[in-house]
């Protein structure tokens, strides 16, 4: 265990900007800011935080649009001694309200293009121009490593998202590991994709800021266009990308189609869910240069607990381990009643070290539950975290992932608790009982709703989850049944629901328009395949009927090679409809023609 003392951010921070002020400490939209003008933003907002009153120990919610003022914000609130809580734009109102009730924050910083709700004060970035602030607040130095750094929500099991404390401990214990055992090195450029309410977000934002290297902050519709994301990366020679291997394996489609632009990336990092060998031999093959790691770990653990460098994986490996513990970590493999099992037995993961949350915010009874103290067998009691995740010891001394103990689920990098899709699905009032499974397809984990009522309009109900939930949360397919199938028990008959869910995506279809045109044929063949329909009507809204955002690219990926035309995925997101986007497509279709004949 790293006994060293855990410095403040702020600190490291500092160090940087005494050393590169005129450097540049984040680019956004082609704009670089240096260290100097981010710790002057920084110091402003901190200050215009104590001023409405925010003490150390206080919780600020974050409600920032641009990266720049996010990063100035999360700053700002650790320089005043306060935690930070990230609210995603892109998650729903209602979740944001959820959200906001548990938090209780003293004050909600937001931009202009946020709304708030609630008593908490609002404080609003200062003016461009407005004169920086020269000097931290003192509350910074008042919190230790277990003051918390930030809350993060992850899914609940009953409608509701947990608040989960990280301390800064657990944050400090994770960079450093980073910086020691894959050290930056000059030249190097990291990038920041993720939300920073996400657990991971501490290591995009800060991880290259306080080692004197440039931050690449890409927005998120760029991430979602494989071509725009590979462009951008190697426009800015970007060499440090971590991301979901979906996307890992979007950017490596469009490096082997483009082979000829300068790639600089030296390191890629996985952890949101299982990659395949076939994926990881494929990353070693387009980007030779690159360390590629696959790391697991969760909300509760400060995000990553175990690394595994896929350099040492045989060519015939039919799964990629989870690796070894990160340092200040350990992993304990038990059996039912908490006793360690041998080499290559399954068993439950149970996590100690710097890496563990301080627990859930206002669930004390969940937090014992989940939160124990153990004897790992050598006479001392440690506090543990039961993960509810399997695996196997390997004889090479790595873990290997085996699945969960109980319902949740990994969609698109998030875990899920398919009790939280349930019960948001059932405060529909035309619900009366809903069942959600999980099924995994060539775009990763999708769910399914099976729900029982007497009138269910569908599209109400898709319309009222889209208010409700985020979107990976959102089922990709519902099936409206008279009643849900129960056995002789009473218990939902899962057997039944499996045959329901591997005939016909029909249940839910609503009277369509059959394709019209040759290029609305072509885009429909391609949205039934993603979509596993058996059909696809040209007014269909592809969000509508199971569609999300990385199929999205998936899809647009396609066809601009079947059309040989330029489409951005933006165009689905702005013409979600088969004859919207088709009419696109003909459009360009004769412009390029009637350019091609004008040029001949």
């Amino acid at each position: 265990m790293d006994d060293r003392p855990t410095p403040h951010l702020i600190e490291l921070f500092d160090n940087q900007v005494d050393r590169f002020p005129d450097e540049t400490a984040l680019i956004v939209d082609g704009a670089r800011i240096s260290y100097r003008e981010l710790r002057d933003r920084a110091r402003t907002l901190a200050a215009q935080l104590v001023g409405a009153g925010v003490n150390p120990g206080d919780t600020v919610a974050c409600r920032m649009a641009g990266r720049a003022d996010t990063l100035a914000a999360a700053l700002a609130a650790l320089a005043a001694g306060a935690a930070y809580a990230a609210m995603d734009p892109a998650m729903p109102e209602y979740r944001i309200g959820q959200m906001l009730a548990n938090l209780q924050p003293a004050v909600i910083l937001a931009d202009g293009e946020s709304t708030t709700s609630g008593a908490a004060t609002v404080v609003n970035p200062p003016a461009p121009g407005a004169e920086p602030a020269t000097e931290w607040p003192d509350g910074w130095r008042q919190v230790d490593g277990d003051s918390t750094f930030h809350i993060v929500y992850t899914s609940g099991t009953t409608g509701t998202s947990r608040g989960v404390l990280i301390p800064h401990r657990a944050v400090i214990n994770r960079l450093q590991w980073m910086w020691e055992t894959y050290p930056f090195q000059s030249g190097d450029t990291a990038v920041w994709h993720k939300s920073a309410a996400l657990v991971a977000s501490p290591w995009e934002m800060f991880g290259a800021l306080l080692q004197g290297v440039p931050t690449l902050a890409v927005e998120h519709e760029t991430v979602l266009d494989p071509q725009a994301l590979w462009r951008t990366l190697t426009e800015v020679g970007a060499t440090h990308f971590l991301a979901a291997p979906a996307l890992l394996a979007g950017l490596a489609e469009e490096a082997a189609a483009d082979p000829a632009r300068p790639c600089r990336l030296r390191f890629l990092s996985t952890s949101a869910e299982s990659i395949s060998p076939e994926l990881v031999h494929t990353l070693h093959a387009r980007f030779p240069r690159a360390v590629v790691v696959n790391m697991y770990g969760l909300s509760e653990c400060a995000s990553n607990v175990t690394v595994y460098d896929t350099a040492a994986l045989a060519p015939s490996a039919s799964k990629v381990p989870i690796g070894r513990p990160i340092s200040g970590c350990s992993v304990l493999v038990v059996d039912g009643r908490l006793r360690p099992v041998p080499i290559g037995v399954e068993g439950e993961m149970l996590v100690s070290g710097a890496c563990l949350a301080t627990g859930y915010l206002g669930e004390d009874e969940l937090t014992a539950k989940r939160f124990i103290t153990v004897d790992p067998g050598d006479g001392q009691t440690v506090r543990m975290y039961r993960t509810g995740d399997r695996a196997r010891l390997l004889p090479s001394g790595a873990l290997e992932y085996a699945g969960r103990t109980d319902d949740q689920v990994q969609v698109r990098g998030f875990r899920v608790e398919l009790g939280d899709v349930q019960a948001a699905l059932e405060l529909h009032p035309e619900v009366s009982k809903a069942v959600v499974r999980s099924v995994s397809g060539a775009d990763g984990t999708e769910l399914t709703a099976f729900l029982e009522g007497d009138s269910v309009d569908l599209a109400d109900v898709r319309a009222f989850m889209q208010q409700t939930v985020p979107q990976f949360m959102l089922p990709s397919r519902y099936l409206v049944l008279q009643r849900i199938p129960l056995t002789a028990s009473g218990k939902v008959d899962m057997a039944a629901l499996d045959e329901l869910e591997s005939g016909p995506a029909t249940a839910d279809e609503e009277a369509h328009v059959a394709p019209r045109t040759a290029t609305e044929e072509m885009i429909a063949g391609v949205w039934t395949k993603a979509l596993r329909r058996e059909s696809v009507g040209v007014h269909d809204v592809f969000f509508d009927i199971g569609g999300q955002s990385l199929m999205a690219a998936r899809i647009m990926s396609q066809l601009r090679g079947s059309f040989g035309l330029a489409l951005p995925i933006r165009l689905l997101f702005d013409h979600p409809t088969v004859a919207e986007l088709a009419a696109i497509v003909d459009q360009r279709l004769h412009e390029e023609l009637k350019s091609m004949q004008s040029g001949g």
